[in-house]
Protein backbone atom coordinates (compact mmCIF):
# COMPACT_ATOMS: atom_id res chain seq x y z
CA UNK A 1 0.00 0.00 0.00
CA UNK A 2 1.38 3.26 -1.11
CA UNK A 3 0.83 6.35 1.31
CA UNK A 4 1.16 9.49 0.11
CA UNK A 5 3.63 12.21 2.50
CA UNK A 6 1.64 15.37 2.76
CA UNK A 7 -1.73 16.80 1.21
CA UNK A 8 -2.75 15.31 -2.22
CA UNK A 9 -3.32 18.43 -3.96
CA UNK A 10 -0.36 21.53 -3.84
CA UNK A 11 -0.89 25.06 -4.71
CA UNK A 12 2.00 26.96 -5.44
CA UNK A 13 2.48 30.21 -7.58
CA UNK A 14 4.86 30.26 -10.49
CA UNK A 15 7.78 30.76 -9.52
CA UNK A 16 7.59 29.24 -6.01
CA UNK A 17 9.79 26.92 -5.15
CA UNK A 18 8.86 23.09 -4.80
CA UNK A 19 10.37 19.86 -2.73
CA UNK A 20 8.21 16.80 -3.22
CA UNK A 21 7.08 15.71 -0.01
CA UNK A 22 7.00 12.16 -1.35
CA UNK A 23 5.01 8.87 -0.49
CA UNK A 24 5.66 5.58 1.87
CA UNK A 25 5.14 2.16 0.96
CA UNK A 26 4.25 -0.60 3.30
CA UNK A 27 3.88 -4.40 2.23
CA UNK A 28 2.46 -6.96 4.26
CA UNK A 29 5.06 -9.57 3.63
CA UNK A 30 7.71 -7.45 2.49
CA UNK A 31 7.77 -4.65 5.41
CA UNK A 32 8.87 -1.26 4.38
CA UNK A 33 9.37 -1.15 0.61
CA UNK A 34 9.35 2.83 0.23
CA UNK A 35 12.48 2.51 -1.50
CA UNK A 36 11.12 0.46 -4.26
CA UNK A 37 8.80 3.36 -5.27
CA UNK A 38 8.52 4.72 -8.44
CA UNK A 39 7.96 8.38 -9.43
CA UNK A 40 6.84 9.70 -13.05
CA UNK A 41 5.51 13.37 -13.32
CA UNK A 42 3.01 14.40 -16.04
CA UNK A 43 2.26 18.41 -16.89
CA UNK A 44 -1.90 18.77 -18.34
CA UNK A 45 -1.96 14.75 -18.71
CA UNK A 46 1.16 14.90 -21.10
CA UNK A 47 4.75 13.26 -20.13
CA UNK A 48 6.23 11.86 -18.39
CA UNK A 49 8.42 15.28 -17.92
CA UNK A 50 11.91 15.79 -15.93
CA UNK A 51 9.65 16.80 -12.62
CA UNK A 52 7.35 19.74 -11.21
CA UNK A 53 8.68 22.96 -12.87
CA UNK A 54 7.45 26.12 -11.27
CA UNK A 55 8.50 28.10 -14.38
CA UNK A 56 6.25 26.52 -16.30
CA UNK A 57 2.24 27.36 -15.28
CA UNK A 58 0.00 24.16 -15.69
CA UNK A 59 -1.33 21.04 -14.05
CA UNK A 60 1.51 18.46 -12.99
CA UNK A 61 0.19 14.75 -12.15
CA UNK A 62 3.08 13.15 -9.92
CA UNK A 63 2.68 9.51 -10.12
CA UNK A 64 3.68 7.38 -7.69
CA UNK A 65 3.95 2.91 -8.38
CA UNK A 66 5.60 -0.25 -6.33
CA UNK A 67 5.86 -3.84 -6.83
CA UNK A 68 6.56 -5.94 -4.01
CA UNK A 69 9.22 -8.59 -4.35
CA UNK A 70 6.67 -11.22 -5.87
CA UNK A 71 6.05 -8.57 -8.85
CA UNK A 72 2.42 -7.13 -7.55
CA UNK A 73 1.44 -3.84 -7.90
CA UNK A 74 0.25 -1.55 -5.59
CA UNK A 75 -2.64 1.14 -6.61
CA UNK A 76 -0.98 4.03 -8.19
CA UNK A 77 -1.09 7.23 -5.81
CA UNK A 78 -1.04 10.33 -7.41
CA UNK A 79 -0.24 13.86 -6.22
CA UNK A 80 -1.72 16.75 -8.06
CA UNK A 81 0.64 20.12 -8.23
CA UNK A 82 -0.86 23.31 -9.25
CA UNK A 83 1.17 26.13 -10.73
CA UNK A 84 -0.70 29.32 -11.13
CA UNK A 85 0.34 32.44 -13.23
CA UNK A 86 0.06 34.74 -10.02
CA UNK A 87 0.18 38.53 -10.48
CA UNK A 88 2.59 38.82 -13.70
CA UNK A 89 0.77 40.79 -16.20
CA UNK A 90 2.96 39.42 -18.91
CA UNK A 91 1.79 35.30 -18.32
CA UNK A 92 -0.30 33.73 -20.81
CA UNK A 93 -2.92 31.60 -20.16
CA UNK A 94 -1.09 28.01 -19.56
CA UNK A 95 -1.68 24.48 -21.96
CA UNK A 96 -5.47 23.40 -20.75
CA UNK A 97 -5.05 20.43 -18.26
CA UNK A 98 -6.76 18.24 -21.01
CA UNK A 99 -6.60 19.05 -24.25
CA UNK A 100 -9.84 20.60 -26.01
CA UNK A 101 -12.69 18.76 -27.25
CA UNK A 102 -13.22 19.32 -31.27
CA UNK A 103 -17.57 19.93 -30.53
CA UNK A 104 -19.37 19.99 -27.86
CA UNK A 105 -21.62 17.05 -26.44
CA UNK A 106 -25.39 17.48 -26.23
CA UNK A 107 -25.99 19.16 -23.50
CA UNK A 108 -29.29 21.51 -21.77
CA UNK A 109 -28.52 25.00 -21.16
CA UNK A 110 -29.85 25.85 -17.92
CA UNK A 111 -32.06 28.77 -18.18
CA UNK A 112 -34.40 28.27 -15.30
CA UNK A 113 -34.07 26.89 -12.09
CA UNK A 114 -36.73 24.56 -10.71
CA UNK A 115 -38.29 24.91 -7.04
CA UNK A 116 -36.34 23.34 -3.94
CA UNK A 117 -37.81 20.84 -2.24
CA UNK A 118 -36.61 19.58 1.11
CA UNK A 119 -33.19 21.88 0.60
CA UNK A 120 -32.91 20.03 -3.36
CA UNK A 121 -32.49 21.90 -6.44
CA UNK A 122 -33.12 18.51 -8.93
CA UNK A 123 -32.25 19.07 -12.58
CA UNK A 124 -32.65 15.75 -14.52
CA UNK A 125 -30.26 14.31 -17.63
CA UNK A 126 -32.64 14.94 -20.60
CA UNK A 127 -33.00 12.18 -22.90
CA UNK A 128 -29.96 12.70 -25.97
CA UNK A 129 -27.86 14.62 -23.88
CA UNK A 130 -25.36 14.46 -21.89
CA UNK A 131 -25.25 16.81 -19.05
CA UNK A 132 -25.62 20.86 -18.43
CA UNK A 133 -24.86 23.94 -19.70
CA UNK A 134 -24.78 26.05 -16.87
CA UNK A 135 -24.56 30.14 -16.62
CA UNK A 136 -21.99 31.80 -14.39
CA UNK A 137 -23.52 33.03 -11.19
CA UNK A 138 -25.58 30.53 -10.99
CA UNK A 139 -24.83 29.91 -7.15
CA UNK A 140 -25.83 33.10 -6.20
CA UNK A 141 -29.79 32.14 -6.86
CA UNK A 142 -29.02 28.36 -4.68
CA UNK A 143 -29.29 30.07 -0.98
CA UNK A 144 -28.93 27.10 1.30
CA UNK A 145 -30.13 24.63 -0.89
CA UNK A 146 -27.71 22.20 -2.91
CA UNK A 147 -28.05 21.83 -6.97
CA UNK A 148 -28.69 17.92 -7.54
CA UNK A 149 -27.84 16.76 -10.85
CA UNK A 150 -29.46 12.64 -11.66
CA UNK A 151 -29.67 10.13 -14.46
CA UNK A 152 -31.01 6.80 -13.78
CA UNK A 153 -29.41 5.37 -10.74
CA UNK A 154 -26.92 8.03 -10.03
CA UNK A 155 -26.93 12.03 -8.36
CA UNK A 156 -24.11 14.39 -8.16
CA UNK A 157 -24.74 16.88 -5.35
CA UNK A 158 -23.31 20.74 -5.85
CA UNK A 159 -23.55 23.13 -2.62
CA UNK A 160 -23.28 26.88 -3.68
CA UNK A 161 -19.55 26.97 -2.20
CA UNK A 162 -18.17 24.48 -4.34
CA UNK A 163 -19.21 26.56 -7.35
CA UNK A 164 -18.16 29.57 -6.31
CA UNK A 165 -14.62 27.60 -5.64
CA UNK A 166 -14.83 26.25 -9.19
CA UNK A 167 -15.88 29.73 -10.68
CA UNK A 168 -12.76 31.17 -8.68
CA UNK A 169 -10.38 28.76 -9.77
CA UNK A 170 -11.32 29.27 -13.07
CA UNK A 171 -10.90 33.20 -13.22
CA UNK A 172 -7.56 32.79 -11.29
CA UNK A 173 -5.92 30.14 -13.54
CA UNK A 174 -6.91 31.62 -17.14
CA UNK A 175 -7.67 34.80 -16.61
CA UNK A 176 -10.30 37.36 -14.83
CA UNK A 177 -13.04 37.15 -16.78
CA UNK A 178 -17.17 38.82 -17.25
CA UNK A 179 -19.59 37.15 -16.28
CA UNK A 180 -20.77 36.97 -20.13
CA UNK A 181 -17.51 35.66 -21.37
CA UNK A 182 -17.97 31.65 -19.80
CA UNK A 183 -20.10 29.25 -18.88
CA UNK A 184 -19.74 25.97 -16.91
CA UNK A 185 -20.34 22.41 -18.57
CA UNK A 186 -20.92 19.55 -16.74
CA UNK A 187 -21.03 15.99 -17.60
CA UNK A 188 -23.16 13.26 -16.25
CA UNK A 189 -23.08 10.34 -18.79
CA UNK A 190 -23.51 6.81 -18.70
CA UNK A 191 -21.24 5.25 -20.58
CA UNK A 192 -22.75 2.73 -23.68
CA UNK A 193 -22.07 -1.08 -23.25
CA UNK A 194 -18.58 -0.66 -25.69
CA UNK A 195 -17.10 1.58 -23.10
CA UNK A 196 -18.50 -0.38 -20.17
CA UNK A 197 -17.25 -3.98 -21.50
CA UNK A 198 -13.26 -2.33 -22.48
CA UNK A 199 -13.39 -1.33 -18.68
CA UNK A 200 -14.91 -4.41 -17.19
CA UNK A 201 -12.43 -6.56 -19.65
CA UNK A 202 -9.46 -4.08 -18.22
CA UNK A 203 -11.09 -5.16 -14.86
CA UNK A 204 -10.81 -8.26 -15.23
CA UNK A 205 -7.63 -8.97 -16.29
CA UNK A 206 -6.00 -7.03 -13.25
CA UNK A 207 -7.73 -8.31 -10.65
CA UNK A 208 -6.30 -11.58 -8.78
CA UNK A 209 -7.76 -14.92 -9.03
CA UNK A 210 -9.49 -14.69 -5.49
CA UNK A 211 -10.76 -11.45 -6.04
CA UNK A 212 -14.62 -10.57 -7.93
CA UNK A 213 -15.37 -7.09 -8.91
CA UNK A 214 -19.52 -6.54 -10.17
CA UNK A 215 -20.74 -3.29 -11.15
CA UNK A 216 -24.34 -2.52 -10.27
CA UNK A 217 -26.36 -0.90 -12.49
CA UNK A 218 -24.06 1.41 -15.02
CA UNK A 219 -20.78 3.23 -15.07
CA UNK A 220 -20.79 7.06 -15.40
CA UNK A 221 -18.48 10.02 -16.37
CA UNK A 222 -17.77 13.15 -14.60
CA UNK A 223 -16.91 16.04 -16.06
CA UNK A 224 -16.48 19.78 -15.79
CA UNK A 225 -15.40 22.44 -18.00
CA UNK A 226 -15.70 26.08 -19.32
CA UNK A 227 -16.48 27.07 -22.30
CA UNK A 228 -15.31 30.92 -23.08
CA UNK A 229 -16.64 33.26 -25.42
CA UNK A 230 -14.33 32.04 -28.45
CA UNK A 231 -15.86 29.09 -28.04
CA UNK A 232 -12.51 27.18 -26.67
CA UNK A 233 -13.72 24.15 -23.85
CA UNK A 234 -11.07 23.34 -21.25
CA UNK A 235 -11.44 20.40 -19.48
CA UNK A 236 -10.76 19.85 -15.65
CA UNK A 237 -10.69 17.29 -13.38
CA UNK A 238 -8.51 17.72 -10.39
CA UNK A 239 -8.78 20.90 -8.78
CA UNK A 240 -11.53 20.23 -5.77
CA UNK A 241 -10.27 21.79 -3.16
CA UNK A 242 -14.10 20.74 -1.33
CA UNK A 243 -15.71 17.09 -2.20
CA UNK A 244 -18.95 16.94 -4.36
CA UNK A 245 -21.47 14.06 -3.37
CA UNK A 246 -22.19 11.01 -5.37
CA UNK A 247 -25.31 9.18 -4.34
CA UNK A 248 -26.02 5.98 -6.08
CA UNK A 249 -29.55 4.20 -5.60
CA UNK A 250 -29.13 0.56 -4.32
CA UNK A 251 -30.65 -2.25 -6.15
CA UNK A 252 -32.87 -5.18 -4.39
CA UNK A 253 -30.42 -7.18 -5.96
CA UNK A 254 -27.43 -5.98 -4.27
CA UNK A 255 -25.33 -7.48 -1.66
CA UNK A 256 -25.06 -4.13 0.66
CA UNK A 257 -22.14 -6.16 3.02
CA UNK A 258 -19.65 -5.88 -0.37
CA UNK A 259 -20.68 -2.97 -2.08
CA UNK A 260 -19.19 0.48 -2.28
CA UNK A 261 -18.61 3.45 -4.67
CA UNK A 262 -15.00 3.58 -6.98
CA UNK A 263 -13.73 5.49 -8.99
CA UNK A 264 -12.12 3.90 -11.95
CA UNK A 265 -8.66 5.13 -13.35
CA UNK A 266 -8.37 4.64 -17.64
CA UNK A 267 -6.24 1.26 -17.30
CA UNK A 268 -9.22 0.03 -15.70
CA UNK A 269 -8.41 -0.32 -11.92
CA UNK A 270 -10.98 0.73 -9.74
CA UNK A 271 -10.39 2.97 -6.42
CA UNK A 272 -11.98 2.76 -3.74
CA UNK A 273 -13.48 5.93 -2.82
CA UNK A 274 -15.89 5.33 0.59
CA UNK A 275 -19.32 4.12 0.67
CA UNK A 276 -21.98 5.17 3.11
CA UNK A 277 -25.39 3.46 3.34
CA UNK A 278 -28.62 5.44 3.91
CA UNK A 279 -31.47 3.38 3.58
CA UNK A 280 -31.97 2.45 0.15
CA UNK A 281 -29.14 4.75 -0.80
CA UNK A 282 -25.28 4.42 -0.76
CA UNK A 283 -23.11 7.73 -0.67
CA UNK A 284 -19.42 9.21 -0.94
CA UNK A 285 -17.47 12.51 -1.20
CA UNK A 286 -15.20 12.52 -3.77
CA UNK A 287 -12.55 15.09 -5.10
CA UNK A 288 -11.92 15.49 -8.49
CA UNK A 289 -13.91 14.20 -11.75
CA UNK A 290 -13.48 11.18 -13.23
CA UNK A 291 -15.94 7.65 -14.36
CA UNK A 292 -17.43 5.88 -11.47
CA UNK A 293 -19.65 3.18 -10.34
CA UNK A 294 -21.67 1.37 -8.07
CA UNK A 295 -19.54 -2.02 -7.20
CA UNK A 296 -19.52 -5.05 -5.42
CA UNK A 297 -15.84 -6.20 -4.25
CA UNK A 298 -15.75 -10.33 -2.96
CA UNK A 299 -12.44 -11.01 -1.79
CA UNK A 300 -12.13 -14.67 -0.20
CA UNK A 301 -9.40 -16.26 1.64
CA UNK A 302 -7.83 -19.81 2.26
CA UNK A 303 -8.57 -19.75 5.99
CA UNK A 304 -11.76 -17.85 6.25
CA UNK A 305 -15.39 -20.38 5.59
CA UNK A 306 -18.36 -19.95 6.03
CA UNK A 307 -17.97 -21.98 8.95
CA UNK A 308 -16.07 -18.74 10.49
CA UNK A 309 -18.32 -17.02 13.28
CA UNK A 310 -17.29 -14.08 11.69
CA UNK A 311 -17.04 -15.33 7.62
CA UNK A 312 -19.65 -12.40 6.88
CA UNK A 313 -18.19 -9.22 8.46
CA UNK A 314 -14.41 -10.17 8.03
CA UNK A 315 -16.21 -9.92 3.94
CA UNK A 316 -17.54 -7.20 4.19
CA UNK A 317 -14.53 -5.51 6.23
CA UNK A 318 -12.49 -5.86 3.37
CA UNK A 319 -15.22 -4.82 0.62
CA UNK A 320 -15.18 -1.72 2.76
CA UNK A 321 -11.27 -1.82 2.49
CA UNK A 322 -10.69 -1.04 6.31
CA UNK A 323 -8.79 -4.43 6.43
CA UNK A 324 -6.93 -6.58 3.86
CA UNK A 325 -5.21 -10.38 4.16
CA UNK A 326 -2.23 -10.76 5.75
CA UNK A 327 -0.73 -12.11 2.65
CA UNK A 328 -2.28 -12.65 -0.95
CA UNK A 329 -4.37 -15.80 -0.19
CA UNK A 330 -5.02 -15.87 4.17
CA UNK A 331 -6.14 -13.14 6.54
CA UNK A 332 -5.35 -14.92 9.46
CA UNK A 333 -8.80 -14.25 11.36
CA UNK A 334 -6.88 -15.97 14.72
CA UNK A 335 -3.83 -13.66 14.72
CA UNK A 336 -3.47 -10.54 17.39
CA UNK A 337 -4.12 -6.66 16.21
CA UNK A 338 -1.50 -4.59 17.51
CA UNK A 339 -2.26 -0.84 18.43
CA UNK A 340 -1.12 0.61 14.89
CA UNK A 341 -3.60 -1.73 12.89
CA UNK A 342 -6.64 -0.90 15.07
CA UNK A 343 -6.02 2.82 14.51
CA UNK A 344 -5.83 2.19 10.72
CA UNK A 345 -8.89 0.53 11.13
CA UNK A 346 -10.58 3.18 13.06
CA UNK A 347 -8.98 5.71 10.86
CA UNK A 348 -10.39 4.21 7.50
CA UNK A 349 -13.79 3.81 9.23
CA UNK A 350 -14.35 7.12 9.64
CA UNK A 351 -12.50 8.37 6.50
CA UNK A 352 -10.06 10.53 8.62
CA UNK A 353 -7.09 12.39 6.97
CA UNK A 354 -4.13 13.57 8.85
CA UNK A 355 -3.08 17.29 8.52
CA UNK A 356 0.59 16.80 10.37
CA UNK A 357 2.89 13.84 11.78
CA UNK A 358 2.14 11.87 14.43
CA UNK A 359 3.23 13.30 18.07
CA UNK A 360 4.97 9.99 18.99
CA UNK A 361 8.91 9.21 18.81
CA UNK A 362 7.97 5.80 17.40
CA UNK A 363 5.69 6.28 14.45
CA UNK A 364 8.42 7.30 11.65
CA UNK A 365 7.02 9.38 9.22
CA UNK A 366 7.03 7.00 6.48
CA UNK A 367 6.02 3.80 8.19
CA UNK A 368 2.45 2.38 6.62
CA UNK A 369 0.50 3.01 9.68
CA UNK A 370 1.72 7.07 10.24
CA UNK A 371 -0.91 8.81 8.54
CA UNK A 372 -3.69 6.51 10.42
CA UNK A 373 -2.35 6.88 13.99
CA UNK A 374 -1.77 10.64 13.07
CA UNK A 375 -5.26 11.28 12.06
CA UNK A 376 -6.65 9.31 14.34
CA UNK A 377 -4.86 10.74 17.42
CA UNK A 378 -5.37 14.20 16.17
CA UNK A 379 -9.42 13.33 16.28
CA UNK A 380 -8.89 12.21 20.03
CA UNK A 381 -10.08 8.82 19.42
CA UNK A 382 -5.80 7.38 20.22
CA UNK A 383 -3.28 8.12 22.48
CA UNK A 384 0.10 6.99 23.32
CA UNK A 385 1.13 4.72 26.34
CA UNK A 386 3.07 7.76 27.44
CA UNK A 387 3.55 11.34 26.03
CA UNK A 388 6.10 10.32 23.47
CA UNK A 389 5.22 6.34 22.58
CA UNK A 390 2.98 5.54 20.96
CA UNK A 391 3.78 1.08 20.87
CA UNK A 392 2.17 0.77 17.88
CA UNK A 393 3.63 -3.21 17.61
CA UNK A 394 2.02 -3.79 20.62
CA UNK A 395 -0.96 -5.96 20.47
CA UNK A 396 -3.98 -3.94 21.82
CA UNK A 397 -5.88 -4.87 24.62
CA UNK A 398 -9.92 -5.94 24.96
CA UNK A 399 -10.36 -2.57 27.39
CA UNK A 400 -7.89 -0.05 24.61
CA UNK A 401 -10.18 -1.31 22.01
CA UNK A 402 -13.41 -0.68 24.50
CA UNK A 403 -12.25 3.12 24.90
CA UNK A 404 -11.13 3.49 21.25
CA UNK A 405 -14.23 2.80 20.24
CA UNK A 406 -16.30 4.86 22.39
CA UNK A 407 -13.85 7.95 21.43
CA UNK A 408 -14.71 6.90 17.88
CA UNK A 409 -17.99 6.68 18.54
CA UNK A 410 -18.07 9.69 20.28
CA UNK A 411 -16.30 11.93 17.26
CA UNK A 412 -18.91 10.20 14.82
CA UNK A 413 -22.47 11.20 16.91
CA UNK A 414 -21.20 13.51 19.25
CA UNK A 415 -22.96 11.66 22.15
CA UNK A 416 -21.94 9.76 25.11
CA UNK A 417 -24.26 6.75 26.13
CA UNK A 418 -25.71 6.47 29.42
CA UNK A 419 -24.21 3.00 31.81
CA UNK A 420 -27.31 2.87 33.51
CA UNK A 421 -28.27 -0.05 31.46
CA UNK A 422 -25.31 -2.22 31.67
CA UNK A 423 -25.28 -5.79 33.18
CA UNK A 424 -21.59 -5.14 33.96
CA UNK A 425 -19.18 -8.28 33.74
CA UNK A 426 -18.06 -10.45 37.06
CA UNK A 427 -14.05 -9.43 36.46
CA UNK A 428 -15.14 -5.49 36.65
CA UNK A 429 -12.59 -5.46 39.13
CA UNK A 430 -9.76 -6.49 36.99
CA UNK A 431 -10.74 -3.89 34.40
CA UNK A 432 -8.60 -0.52 34.42
CA UNK A 433 -10.02 2.58 36.24
CA UNK A 434 -9.58 4.66 32.99
CA UNK A 435 -11.55 2.08 30.84
CA UNK A 436 -14.17 1.17 33.02
CA UNK A 437 -16.95 3.51 31.21
CA UNK A 438 -15.73 2.77 28.19
CA UNK A 439 -16.42 -0.79 28.60
CA UNK A 440 -19.80 -0.47 29.89
CA UNK A 441 -21.04 2.12 27.70
CA UNK A 442 -19.75 -0.85 24.76
CA UNK A 443 -21.69 -3.10 26.11
CA UNK A 444 -25.14 -1.07 26.39
CA UNK A 445 -24.41 -0.18 22.38
CA UNK A 446 -23.27 -4.16 21.45
CA UNK A 447 -19.69 -2.68 20.05
CA UNK A 448 -18.10 -5.48 22.31
CA UNK A 449 -19.30 -8.53 24.35
CA UNK A 450 -17.60 -10.54 26.95
CA UNK A 451 -16.12 -13.77 26.02
CA UNK A 452 -18.19 -15.81 28.23
CA UNK A 453 -19.06 -16.67 31.65
CA UNK A 454 -19.96 -13.16 32.06
CA UNK A 455 -16.19 -12.15 32.07
CA UNK A 456 -14.57 -9.37 29.46
CA UNK A 457 -11.03 -10.14 30.03
CA UNK A 458 -10.03 -6.68 29.77
CA UNK A 459 -6.22 -7.07 29.77
CA UNK A 460 -6.60 -10.14 26.59
CA UNK A 461 -5.43 -9.52 23.29
CA UNK A 462 -8.38 -9.10 20.18
CA UNK A 463 -7.35 -11.30 17.31
CA UNK A 464 -8.30 -10.48 14.04
CA UNK A 465 -11.98 -11.62 13.56
CA UNK A 466 -12.40 -10.00 17.04
CA UNK A 467 -11.53 -6.60 15.56
CA UNK A 468 -13.41 -6.88 12.28
CA UNK A 469 -16.47 -7.51 14.42
CA UNK A 470 -16.01 -4.72 16.69
CA UNK A 471 -15.39 -2.17 13.83
CA UNK A 472 -18.14 -3.05 12.04
CA UNK A 473 -20.70 -2.78 14.53
CA UNK A 474 -19.51 0.66 15.32
CA UNK A 475 -20.04 1.21 11.80
CA UNK A 476 -24.15 -0.17 11.60
CA UNK A 477 -24.55 2.05 14.82
CA UNK A 478 -23.29 5.30 14.08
Amino acid sequence: MITLKGPSTIYLVKGESYTDPGASAWDDRDGDITHLIGVTVTRDNVGPVDGVDTSVVGIYKVHYNVRDSSGNAADEVTRTVVVNPGSDPVITPPPPPQPPKPSLPPLTEITILPDAQNGIILKEVEPGTDGFLIPLGIRHFLGDNKLVFAQDNIRVYFTAEVLEMLEDYIKQFFGTVDGSDFELIFILKRLDDADTSAIMEKLEKSSKENERYRVVGNIYELQFAYVGEDGRVIWLSDILKQTITIVFNITPETNTLLMGIYYIRDDGVPLYVGGEQQGDMMMAHVDHFSKYALMEYDRSFSDVDESLWAYQVIKAMVAKHIMQGVSEDRFDPHGLVTRAQFATMIARALGLKANEPAPFADVPAGAWYAEAVSAANAAGIVRGRSEQLFAPDVYITREEMAVMLMRAYAYATGNSPSTSQASGYLDADRISDWAREAVLQAQVLGLMKGRGNSLFDPQAPVTRAEGAQAVWNFLTIR
